[in-house]
């Protein structure tokens, strides 16, 4: 993509941000995603640990995935991956969130692991998804699951 055209600062992001076999696609389409996210949901809370979510995720899905040793072929990804992802999302949102951070976790971890079948970039769509659900959640962020989870720890 910067290959073509340099546009400053983009470009320099763009090249900060790609893999090796990549273009830098993914930054472009985790920012419209998250555009979108803040034009359709009005709960800017359920953006941020949405955003969160996907950010811290996605990645250790990625670094833990490469090295995981229990491929699904159909899917192309690792059931590492998908711990990896279910894990950290639900260490995020439990505390602020209750068990419905844990089921939402697995949705996302779940959206995650399917991607490759999925037309769209899974930067485009999940951070969408993930603020959604959180957006509708029937109990709001509360205090009570902070102290809950401290008491655990």
């Amino acid at each position: 993509m910067c290959k073509k055209h340099y546009i400053p600062i983009i470009s320099d992001l763009l090249n900060l941000c790609k893999r090796k076999d990549e273009d830098g696609k993914g930054a472009i389409y985790f920012a419209v995603g998250l555009l979108i996210s803040l034009i359709l949901i009005n709960d800017i809370r359920a953006i941020f640990f949405g955003t969160l979510v996907f950010a811290v995720g996605d990645s250790l899905a990625t670094i833990i995935g490469i090295k995981g040793k229990i491929r699904v072929k159909y899917f192309g990804k690792t059931i590492e991956g998908f711990l990896a992802f279910f894990i950290s999302s639900s260490l995020i949102l439990f505390p602020f969130y209750g068990i419905y951070g844990i089921f939402v976790s697995l949705l996302a971890a779940f959206f995650e692991f399917i991607s490759k079948k999925i037309k769209i970039d899974d930067n485009l769509y999940l951070p969408l998804i993930v603020s959604f659900i959180l957006s509708i959640c029937p109990y709001k962020l509360q205090f009570f699951h902070i102290l809950t989870f401290c008491s655990i720890l």
